[in-house]
C-alpha cells in the first residue's frame, strides 16, 4: 500500500530523536476527562501530546453529512491524518467545508503539572491555508483573551475540570465570566471550522480544492513549549506532507562534561567509514530558530555536535536555498550532530569562564 509507506514517516520529525523522551504523540486517543462540548459528541480519534502534566488533543470530524447533520465520524487514518471530501457541506454554502476540527486543552490532566489552570499558560493555534505541500499558517492564541490578530474579549469554549462529564462544559457569555472560568478551570475545548476565520491566509479558503491542511496547537509556560499536537486534514484524496526541516542556530560550547570514549560506524552519501572516534566533549549545540517569522515546526529538535576524525571526500556541491543558488567545495568532515532532548537550561554566572577543548 503506497499510502501506508508515505504515512509511516508522517511524525518522524516530531517523535524521533529529540522528542522521543519528552513528547508522547499518540493516535486514536480519548481526551481527559471526556468531550465536554455540545451534546452527543463522542470521545476518541484524537491525536494527543501528553507532556509535563498537560494534554493537548486535535482531531478532524465530519461536520455535515448528507443530511447536513454532524456525525461522530472522524475518518482518522490512525497516524495523525484525517480524510474528507473536497465538497461544500451539504445544506451549506461555500466556503463551508463538510469537515471541522476539534481541539482540547487540559493543563493538569493527571495531577502532575502543579495544578496549572488555563490562564497560567499561553497557546498557539496554527491553521494552514497553503494549497500545495507548503504551509502558510493563520496563527493566534485561541484561549487567552484580547490577543491579536483575533482580539476576542472572550471565547465560547466549553470549560471544565477533570470531573466534568460528557457535554457538560460551561460556556462564558461575557468577558468577566470568561476570565473567571479560565482562572478556575483546567479544561477548554471547542469544535471549529476554517470558514469561521476568514482573515489573513484563510481569507481565500475554498473547501472544494483538494489540499492537505496542517493544524497544530501548542501550549507555552513562559517561553517554553510544554505540549504540542499536530494533525493533517487530507481533503479530496490529498497526500500527507512531511513537516519541513527547521532552521537551526548553532552555538559554540564553552565547557562540557566528558563522556566515555566511543567509536561509531558512519555511512553517508560520500563514504562508509568504520570505527570513527568521537570527541568526549560536545563542540556545538544547535537549537530551532524562528527566522523572519517563518515559525518552528518542531521546537524540540535540538542537536548536540561532537568532533569526529576527519575524512576529505573531495566533492563540489551545488545547492539552492532561501538565500539563493550556491556552489562550494567540501573539505574535511568535522562534526557528528545527534538529536538531543533538552533536559534543563540554567543561567550561568557571567564572571565564571572555562574553556575546554578535547581533541580526541
Amino acid at each position: 500500500m503506497r499510502m501506508e509507506a508515505i504515512l509511516i514517516n508522517f511524525h518522524s520529525i516530531s517523535i524521533s530523536g529529540a522528542n522521543s523522551v519528552s513528547a508522547v504523540v499518540q493516535y486514536e486517543q480519548d481526551v481527559t476527562p471526556d468531550v465536554i462540548f455540545g451534546s452527543g459528541n463522542a470521545n476518541g480519534s484524537f491525536t494527543t501530546d501528553r507532556r509535563n502534566g498537560i494534554e493537548i488533543g486535535l482531531r478532524g470530524k465530519l461536520r455535515f453529512n448528507g443530511a447536513g447533520l454532524p456525525e461522530n465520524t472522524f475518518n482518522s487514518n490512525s497516524n495523525g491524518t484525517y480524510s474528507f471530501q473536497a465538497i461544500v457541506g451539504p445544506t451549506k454554502t461555500t466556503p463551508t467545508p463538510e469537515w471541522s476540527f476539534e481541539w482540547s486543552v487540559n493543563t493538569d490532566f493527571n495531577g502532575t503539572s502543579g495544578g496549572l489552570v488555563l490562564e497560567n499558560l499561553t497557546y498557539e493555534l496554527g491553521l494552514d491555508a497553503d494549497p500545495g505541500p507548503g504551509t502558510n499558517f493563520l496563527v493566534f492564541d485561541p484561549i487567552t483573551p484580547n490577543t491579536p490578530p483575533i482580539n476576542a474579549p472572550f471565547w465560547d469554549h466549553s470549560i471544565g475540570t477533570n470531573a466534568t462529564t460528557n457535554g457538560n462544559g460551561v460556556e462564558a457569555v461575557d468577558a468577566p465570566g470568561y476570565a473567571a472560568l479560565i482562572a478556575a478551570n483546567n479544561v477548554a475545548q471547542n469544535s471549529w471550522r476554517y470558514d469561521f476565520f476568514p482573515l489573513g491566509p484563510l481569507a481565500g479558503f475554498n473547501p472544494e480544492t483538494p489540499r492537505t491542511y496542517a493544524i497544530y496547537l501548542l501550549a507555552r509556560n513562559g517561553a517554553d513549549v510544554v505540549a504540542r499536537a499536530d494533525i493533517q486534514i487530507l481533503v479530496g484524496g490529498a497526500e500527507p506532507v512531511e513537516p519541513g526541516a527547521d532552521h537551526l542556530q548553532c552555538y559554540d560550547i564553552d565547557w562540557s562534561t566528558k563522556l566515555d570514549r566511543r567509536t561509531v560506524n558512519l555511512e553517508d552519501q560520500f563514504a562508509v567509514r568504520e570505527n570513527v572516534r568521537v570527541s568526549r566533549r560536545a563542540e556545538k549545540y544547535c537549537t530551532p530558530v524562528n527566522k523572519n517569522g517563518e515559525g518552528i515546526t518542531n521546537p524540540d529538535s535540538h542537536l548536540t555536535c561532537y568532533r569526529v576524525k576527519g575524512f576529505k571526500p573531495k566533492r563540489k556541491v551545488k545547492v539552492e536555498n532561501q538565500f539563493g543558488e550556491q556552489s562550494f567545495k567540501i573539505d574535511e568532515s568535522e562534526l557528528l550532530c545527534v538529536p538531543s532532548t533538552q533536559l534543563e537550561v540554567t543561567e550561568v554566572n557571567k564572571g565564571h569562564h572555562h574553556h575546554h577543548h578535547d581533541d580526541e
